[in-house]
């Protein structure tokens, strides 16, 4: 919905002058407002109402980490030393598929920058002659179709191909399309409902193709921190005394490893974000401005994403295990039973622990420290839910 009524009000509203000559001037003055109230709204929602960011709720975990490892609770024992972001980012897997996110989201933002002053330009510099309303349109119609596809293509793609193979198959589509994009220049000529009509198409075709590999993306960052569980998992093993409590910093860990990893994602994502407009754009006017001859011309900017675009492809091939696809798989295909009628105990700590067991190759660890030589374990998918027992 957002990438609907975002596209629709963008190129919309850029050309309200027509109708509202106050902004003749300032024609992207109402459309920057509209998105500045929007964030301000979602910054309102976000601060006030989500659990994550709720000072009561932080004040509570506070206290109950303090009270976990308290030197009563631990038995003597300090407390495992928490692990850095720089060793989180060495882990193998979070660095591959982070790094991945980057390129991916570099791919999209430039996609985005790129089509906009291609289809202005005018006919005689193979572009389109459009305005911004017609580009608005073009988004706008192109929206809710690859929202669409990602309820009905994606499940589909991810039973047929995997996670994985869904992300290196879309990519090298993808870039087969952006190096085909800039040739549908031949069709400008054409009515403007017509050239609409095929760009919303190839549109269409590369916001799914991305969508999707966005979406095993983030799939594949959030399997990429086992190595930090089979360490606490294997101390777990180990102690005798109040295991339970072990337990708990385990699950704790893999969460604190996880966050983390999504974190550094999210980084290498917004740099990404962030480089696209500047060096792609640069280039698409500085190959226009000179008027290169091909391929060095207007389509120059086009090939170099689709062969970024084999590049993704090639990263994961070569980079993530062979093993990776099952382990991405398990962990969210596993589902607990809602019918299940689990029987309650009563720990003292007055935890109620539900667990689960999968088989996870650790192969991908490579010389981390945390391995212990470990080549494959099984492990346990824990659920804890605090219960309030009365004596």
């Amino acid at each position: 919905m957002g990438r609907f009524f975002g596209n629709a009000c963008g190129g919309w509203l850029s050309h309200v002058n027509v109708y509202a000559p106050i902004f003749k001037e300032f024609p992207y003055v109402l459309p920057c407002l509209v998105s500045g109230g929007s964030f301000l709204i979602s910054f309102f929602v976000v601060a006030t109402l989500v659990k994550e960011t709720s000072k009561k709720f932080q004040n509570q975990q506070k206290e109950n980490s303090v009270t976990t490892t308290s030197p009563k609770n631990m038995n003597g024992r300090a407390p495992p030393e928490k692990r850095t972001t720089c060793d989180i980012i060495k882990i193998k897997n979070v660095w591959v598929t982070t790094l991945f996110y980057g390129y991916a989201s570099f791919l999209g933002t430039g996609l985005q920058a790129v089509i906009p002053l291609w289809v202005l330009e005018k006919k005689s510099h193979n572009g389109f002659g459009w305005k911004e309303s017609e580009i608005g349109t073009v988004f706008a119609i192109a929206g809710p179709c690859y929202t669409i596809s990602q309820l009905v293509l994606f499940p589909k793609f991810i039973k047929w191909f995997g996670y994985i193979g869904t992300s290196k198959m879309n990519s090298l589509i993808y870039g087969v399309l952006i190096l085909l994009t800039p040739h549908l220049s031949i069709f400008r000529n054409l009515p403007t409902n017509g050239a609409i009509t095929i760009l919303v198409l190839a549109m269409v075709a590369l916001f799914v193709l991305r969508v999707m590999v966005f979406t095993c993306t983030f799939v594949m960052i959030n399997n990429a921190d086992t190595a930090g569980f089979f360490f606490f998992f294997v101390l777990f093993l180990k102690k005798k005394n109040n295991p339970f409590l072990y337990f708990r910093m385990m699950i704790w860990k893999l969460y604190y490893v996880r966050a983390t990893a999504n974190g550094i994602g999210q980084t290498f994502g917004s740099i990404g974000r962030l480089l696209a407009p500047a060096i792609l754009c640069n280039i698409y006017a500085y190959c226009v401005d000179n008027n290169f001859s091909w391929p060095f011309n207007y389509c120059f900017v086009f090939y170099l994403q689709g062969f970024l675009s084999f590049f993704n492809a090639a990263w994961l091939h070569f980079l993530l295990p062979e093993d990776y696809e099952k382990r991405c798989e398990k962990n969210v295909d596993e589902v607990a039973p809602s019918d299940a009628a689990p029987k309650p105990a009563v720990l003292q700590n007055t935890h109620y622990v539900r667990t689960r067991s999968s088989d996870v190759n650790d192969s991908d660890s490579g010389d981390n420290d945390d391995e212990l030589g470990v080549q494959s374990l099984t492990h346990k998918q824990i659920e804890l839910e605090e219960i309030n027992t009365k004596k």
